[in-house]
């Protein structure tokens, strides 16, 4: 499945409460860029932020949702 980016953010704790609303809701979901964030919070903007990704075919929903 084809993978994309839905959101992003500069705190890993925003981007984890999405994370398990999403897959509250069936959305199956993927944390990028965490690890590098956590390590130099500086490289945050970057790196384009903590990015959620979901597949394609979920996205519109997961959008929605958030």
């Amino acid at each position: 499945m084809q993978k994309v980016n839905i959101a992003a953010f500069n705190w890993i704790n925003e981007a984890e409460m999405a994370r398990i609303f999403l897959e509250n809701n069936d959305i199956e979901v993927e944390i990028v860029d965490s690890q590098i964030v956590a390590a130099n919070p500086l490289l945050a903007n970057a790196v384009g932020g903590i990015k959620l990704t979901v597949d394609k075919l979920h996205a519109e929903k997961a959008i929605g949702l958030l």
